[in-house]
């Protein structure tokens, strides 16, 4: 999974499970819109399309997609001073960005599920790729083909700035919130801090651990709709192939 992660930021990509649809936004009712489905280059336009001044309430059921799109998105949020309401599911890059982004975070209907950040993929991707060889090892693992040693070059150069910007920006922005960054190096390893060997996919917080870290005015309960399979603290659920901690 951390060498998919690896290769994922090459598109600022945090790669998630396959039940991705095409993002879209739309319009709720005078004060409120919604974004479904997976983030993707353009949402930050297409908010702008949809989204008034006057609007007070954004409702979320989403995957997550790419990371730098979101940041962009959440930026934007945040002057809005919105309600955010987690209405299915919000994961990865979502979770990170738009439910993060809103100044009252609720969980009406579903689950917020965290699996790292930038800044923890930059920690990680300096562990693994430490020479041009890591990089080639871990980029072409079948083989560079035709790649001359500048387009190597050139392909780690572009690899290694785009990464180390993304976590400049995350770290930028966590720490304006005051989220700790804790909390994503927890929500990064395989087993979420369980230390119990088992992999876990997402970390789904409690309310204690949302206020330890930082994370303020979150309002709700992790839960899964009725046809999914129930659960409580420090239990692990397989829902839709994927597994969950939840702490």
């Amino acid at each position: 999974m951390k060498t998919n992660f690896i290769l994922g930021v090459l598109g600022f990509l945090a790669s998630i499970p396959s039940f991705a649809l095409a993002g879209e936004w739309t319009r709720v009712d005078s004060r409120s819109i919604k974004f479904s489905g997976e983030i993707t280059s353009g949402d930050k336009v297409n908010l702008l399309r949809v989204l008034k001044r006057t609007d007070k309430r954004l409702y979320l059921n989403s995957e997550g997609g790419d990371a730098e799109e979101a940041l962009k998105i959440a930026k934007i949020l945040l002057s809005y001073r919105l309600h955010i309401i987690v209405d299915g599911y919000c994961a990865s890059s979502c979770a990170n960005y738009l439910f993060t982004a809103g100044n009252i975070k609720e969980i009406r209907n579903g689950w917020v599920g965290f699996h790292g950040n930038m800044v923890s993929l930059y920690k990680e991707t300096n562990n693994k790729i430490k020479t041009m060889n890591d990089f080639t090892s871990i980029r072409y693992p079948d083989g560079i083909g035709n790649m001359s040693n500048q387009d190597l070059t050139d392909s780690y150069t572009i690899f290694s700035n785009s990464l180390f910007n993304a976590m400049v920006s995350d770290h930028n922005y966590f720490n304006t919130l005051g989220i700790k960054q804790e909390f994503f190096d927890l929500s990064f390893q395989n087993d979420k801090g369980l230390n119990d060997g088992n992999f876990y996919e997402f970390l789904l917080p409690s309310p204690q651990t949302f206020a330890k870290y930082g994370f303020k005015n979150v309002k709700g309960q992790q839960k899964f709709k009725q046809e999914s399979v129930s659960y409580s603290d420090d239990s692990n659920n397989e829902v839709n192939g994927l597994r969950f901690i939840y702490k």
